[in-house]
């Protein structure tokens, strides 16, 4: 376990006879793989808060000793619909008196099947930090326990509509709807011209004239044999179309449009054989995405009558 993880964990006040402090693994997940992780991850968790030679000076002398520690687990730091807590044995727990119980909260990361520890503390503390505004309405999904309440997030600073700096849209993959793909807006638009000309037009002076500004100009540069205009439209004579690079793959440009920390901890970088790397983001963390995206700055709207992907 990184040092880091370790030294958080070493906060929370025990006395010599740790051995015995119960250290509760309440996580579940139908996925075999994430569960298995989280519980080796929770159980080197227990390992260390139950080694009295790890008794540590960062703790607070003054502080009573904990009583039981409850290891509870999300995706993507929290945000809404990525639980993996089993909140009937929190809640058994908890039932029994909330003193000297504390959390240690783990986050499973999908883009590399990494764990990691994002809050320890006393149970209250750590519900008050995760709801800091009193009287706070609830919000939709949120992670572990049923009685938190997650805040409410605006955009921070103006976005830029149009600009394709801050503007960004999404929609399901066409072809595979367990999978969201998302791209700025003018990129977005333009493949959806591309695709739009692509599927309406009967002669290739229809498909010309249906594309985005500048790109027949570009293409016809790159054909070998160039139609004529009355020529029936054949889909297969545009330069990279057989072989899956043209129209443009956007699931290969997520790098550009996605901030690091939200490619991080959303997507999942795969390889094709014969484009390159691209991205996945799964379907069922659409929400907590789209909110991560508006918490960093980012006008994100979803665009399902734009064909692209």
């Amino acid at each position: 376990m990184h040092d880091t993880y370790r030294n958080r964990l070493l906060t929370i006040p025990r006395d010599h006879g740790c051995a015995k402090l119960p250290v509760i693994i309440a996580i579940k997940c139908p996925d075999k793989t994430i569960r298995g992780r989280l519980t080796r991850f929770a159980k080197e968790v227990a390992g260390i808060l139950q080694d009295p030679s790890s008794m540590a000076s960062e703790q607070n002398p003054s502080a009573p000793p904990a009583k039981i520690v409850l290891v509870t687990a999300g995706g993507f730091a929290f945000v809404g619909g990525c639980s993996f807590t089993d909140d009937q044995l929190v809640d058994k727990w908890l039932t029994q008196g909330r003193e000297g119980v504390y959390f240690v909260r783990l986050v499973y990361k999908f883009n590399c099947g990494g764990v990691a520890i994002v809050r320890v503390g006393p149970v209250d503390s750590v519900l008050n930090e995760e709801n800091p505004i009193p009287n706070e309405p609830p919000a939709a999904v949120i992670e572990s326990h049923k009685t938190i309440r997650r805040r409410q997030f605006e955009p921070q600073g103006p976005a830029q509509s149009n600009s394709g700096g801050l503007d960004l849209v999404y929609r399901r993959v066409p072809h595979k709807p367990e999978l969201v793909v998302i791209a700025s807006r003018p990129r977005a638009l333009h493949v959806h011209k591309i695709w739009q000309a692509i599927n309406r037009a009967k002669t290739w002076k229809q498909f010309a004239s249906m594309l985005p500004d500048g790109e027949w100009l570009a293409l016809r540069d790159q054909m070998e044999e160039r139609p004529r205009g009355s020529d029936r439209f054949n889909a297969e004579m545009l330069p990279g179309y057989s072989d899956g690079d043209y129209p443009p793959w956007l699931q290969t440009e997520v790098a550009q449009c996605l901030p690091a920390i939200a490619r991080e901890e959303f997507s999942l970088k795969q390889d094709s054989v014969l484009n390159g790397p691209f991205w996945e983001i799964p379907a069922d963390i659409e929400a907590p995405l789209i909110e991560r995206l508006r918490q960093l700055g980012y006008s994100v709207e979803q665009r399902d009558d734009w064909f692209f992907y």
